[in-house]
């Protein structure tokens, strides 16, 4: 009987690595390439803003992650806002569009609840098309 429950145990916590859950994603793009220093800046305050996932997707744009319903709208608010200033301190960014979706994705997590993979789903498509 004792040798059932860490069995248990460890299905309950792989169970729940994968799931449905809702986020605010961000689509940043700009018309000819992020110069590495643009780069570097954006995605430090991605990280500083309490970004869940962010990638560079290609030369000319950026996903951003935001989990959960208010935290997340609420970080993601604050990260687009923090991006103005970097704006102006890059000619490459002056430019720069935002897309904004909010919606379910499968994403996958750590024990920590920390997300380990890109989300995958419809919003990220959503968010790219928005940008303009």
């Amino acid at each position: 009987m004792s040798d059932v429950r860490p069995l248990r145990f460890v299905r309950n916590l792989f169970a729940r690595r994968v799931r449905s859950t809702h986020f605010v994603v961000l689509s940043f793009g700009v018309a000819y390439g992020v110069s590495f220093e643009a780069g570097q800046a954006v995605s430090d305050e991605f990280s500083r803003q309490g970004a869940d996932w962010w990638v560079f997707a290609g030369p000319d744009s950026f996903i951003v992650y935001f989990a959960g319903d208010r935290d997340g709208a609420a970080r993601a608010d604050r990260c687009r806002a923090a991006l103005e200033p970097i704006r102006s301190r890059h000619e490459c960014l002056r430019e720069l569009t935002c897309g904004r979706a909010e919606g379910s994705l499968i994403a996958t997590f750590d024990w920590r609840g920390r997300v380990t993979e890109m989300p995958l789903g419809i919003v990220t498509n959503e968010a790219m098309q928005r940008r303009g």
